[in-house]
C-alpha cells in the first residue's frame, strides 16, 4: 500500500509532473518540513511511481515493485482524526477542533521565533484523509483480506465511495442491473487486481467505474480514468474524462470538459448543491490500447468546490483570507489501479474476493 494523500497534502502528482493534467495542482507538499527548500517530484509522487514500475517490470522480467494500492490517512500526531475540513485547525498548534486556533503571531510567539523557518505557512497544511476498504464483512479478518488483495481507495477526507472494475466482456446493460457488482466480480478484476488474461477475439478492456458523493458533503463534478502505459520504454500518461455532472460535454477542440462552476461564498465560507450530481457512474472502453504494452489504470471522482479549511477558519475569526493557499478546493477520491500485464493472468488475490465483498469500512491510517 502507499499513502496517496495526508495532512502534508496529496502525492498523486505534481504539476511538473502531469503538465496535461488540470487538477494536478492539489493540496501538494512540495518543500522539505524542515526547510522552505523544494523537494524533487521525480520519485516523489505515487503516479509517477506506478510508471517507474511498469518501466522496471519490462527490464527486469515481469517484477514491478511499484504495484502499490492506495491509502489515505492524517498524520498529525496529537491523537485526533478530523478529515472534515470544517473540524480541522491545522496541523501546527492545532490541538483540539472545539477550540479556535491561534493567530499565526500568537502561534510563533509561543511556539518560539527561532522555529519559524520550520513551517513558513501555518495553512499550508491540509485536513485528514480517509481510507476505504470493501470487504465481505467487518471484521478484522477480512478488512485485512482486502488490504492484502489492496481492494482499497483513499479519499482527501469527505466520505466518498468509489468502485472499479476491469474486464474484457462486460455488457452495455451491465451498470443497469442491480446485481452489478455481483457480475463485475465473476467476469473482471476489481482495484487493486490485474485484468483477467485477454481473450483471443476481444478488442481492448472494458471498465466499470462507479462514484457516489458523500452524504453530508459535496456533490459531484466527475468521474475520470487515470491511464499509464509505457512508450519507447518510458511511462506517460493521459486522463480519461468518464462521466461529467450537469450534462456538459467534452470539447472537442481542446479534448477538456468545461469546469462546473462555483457555487462557494468567500464571505460566509459556504456552498451550495445546485450544481454537480449525487452519483456518476459509466462503462468504458480503452480507445488507444496495445495488447502488448503493459499499463495501469486508476479511479479518480472529484467533487464540486467547496470553501478550503483555512477559508472556514479565517472566516469565523474576521481575518482576510490567507493569500498562499487556494480559497477552494475540489476534494476528490482515489481507487487502487488495475493493471494489464501482457499474456500474463495474476489471479491469486482476485480469488480472495469472490465473496463479493459488499461492506465498507473508512478509517483514518
Amino acid at each position: 500500500m502507499v499513502e496517496i494523500a495526508q495532512n502534508k497534502g496529496a502525492s498523486e502528482t505534481h504539476p511538473i509532473l502531469s503538465p496535461n493534467d488540470e487538477f494536478s495542482n492539489y493540496e501538494f507538499y512540495d518543500h522539505l518540513l524542515i526547510s522552505p527548500k523544494k523537494s524533487k517530484p521525480e520519485g516523489s509522487y505515487v503516479r509517477d511511481a506506478l510508471g517507474r514500475g511498469l518501466e522496471i517490470a519490462q527490464r527486469a522480467g515481469g517484477v514491478n515493485p511499484y504495484k502499490y494500492g492506495v491509502i489515505g490517512a492524517s498524520d498529525f500526531h496529537n491523537g485526533l482524526s478530523t478529515s472534515s475540513e470544517d473540524a480541522f485547525v491545522g496541523t501546527f498548534g492545532g490541538v483540539d477542533p472545539s477550540r479556535p486556533p491561534p493567530s499565526v503571531a500568537d502561534f510563533f510567539k509561543d511556539w518560539g521565533e527561532a522555529r519559524k523557518s520550520v513551517s513558513a505557512n501555518l495553512y499550508e497544511t491540509s485536513s485528514g484523509n480517509l481510507t476505504g476498504v470493501w470487504a465481505e464483512h467487518n471484521t478484522r479478518e477480512a478488512i485485512y483480506d482486502a488490504f492484502r488483495r489492496k481492494e482499497t481507495f483513499a479519499t482527501s477526507g469527505t466520505r466518498l465511495k468509489v468502485r472499479f472494475f476491469g474486464g474484457w466482456d462486460f455488457p452495455a446493460v451491465t451498470l443497469s442491473d442491480a446485481k452489478w457488482v455481483h457480475d463485475a466480480y465473476a467476469k473482471g478484476a476489481p482495484m487493486g487486481g490485474d485484468l483477467p488474461a485477454k481473450p483471443a477475439k476481444a478488442v481492448a478492456p472494458k471498465f466499470l467505474a462507479w462514484g457516489v458523493k458523500d452524504p453530508n458533503g459535496a456533490n459531484l463534478d466527475r468521474l475520470q480514468v487515470v491511464k499509464i502505459w509505457l512508450q519507447d520504454g518510458k511511462h506517460v500518461e493521459r486522463i480519461y474524462e468518464l462521466a461529467l455532472s450537469n450534462g456538459r460535454k467534452i470539447d472537442p477542440q481542446t479534448g477538456k470538459a468545461p469546469a462546473v462552476g462555483s457555487t462557494v461564498d468567500l464571505k460566509s465560507a459556504t456552498y451550495e448543491n445546485t450544481i454537480g450530481a449525487t452519483q456518476l457512474s459509466a462503462l468504458w472502453q480503452d480507445p488507444q490500447f496495445d495488447p502488448g504494452v503493459p499499463a495501469a489504470y486508476y479511479l479518480r471522482l472529484l467533487e464540486i468546490p467547496t470553501p478550503r479549511w483555512s477559508t472556514i477558519v479565517s472566516v469565523k475569526r474576521g481575518e482576510t483570507l490567507p493569500p498562499d493557499v487556494p480559497a477552494t478546493i475540489q476534494e476528490r477520491a482515489w481507487s487502487s489501479p488495475i493493471w494489464y500485464v501482457p499474456g500474463q493472468s495474476t489471479r491469486r488475490l482476485v480469488r480472495v474476493a469472490r465473496g463479493r465483498p459488499h461492506v465498507l469500512k473508512m478509517a483514518p491510517s
